[in-house]
């Protein structure tokens, strides 16, 4: 079952939700923006019930790389600052694409090997949201790079 609503609050606030009403504070919510971004590259992600959204502030440092890994379900990464070249097994040449501050792009589904890096001369600020974790799972695996693929 799709949960578009949680995903757009998860995204957008970290909302919380509680069992019984409380008392409501007349005090106006505090948002803080964390990237607003133009889509890239896009796709489709289903989150299933009983799963997590995850959410991390990443940097990569100039000349650095996240290694190859996979992820157990698919990811929208949304770049802050600074650029990032982007590889996933499961394209032509494994490069996905190259990717500047002001893009978001929707990462591979689950399980598809991918690296990131940053090539630039700026740190690359992201911030990540992982859909459909299972509770307490992990968020990632490294892995050898796949072959027909860059190494790191």
């Amino acid at each position: 079952m799709r949960r578009s609503i949680a995903l757009i609050c998860a995204l957008a606030t970290g909302c919380t939700a509680s069992a019984a009403p409380e008392e409501r504070s007349s005090a106006t919510p505090q948002r803080q923006n964390l990237a607003t971004v133009s889509v890239a590259q896009g796709g489709v992600i289903d989150i299933v019930d009983g799963t997590v959204v995850v959410a991390d502030a990443v940097t990569v440092p100039p000349g650095g790389t996240s290694g190859w890994h996979t992820h157990p379900a698919p990811e929208v990464v949304l770049v802050k600052s600074g650029e990032l070249t982007f590889y996933r097994s499961d394209r032509p040449g494994c490069l996905a694409g190259k990717f500047s501050a002001g893009d978001a792009f929707v990462g591979p589904p689950g399980g598809v090997p991918q690296m990131a890096i940053n090539a630039g001369n700026e740190p690359a600020e992201l911030v990540v949201a992982f859909f459909g974790i299972a509770k307490d799972g992990p968020v990632r695996g490294d892995i050898a790079p796949p072959s027909g693929c860059p190494a790191i």
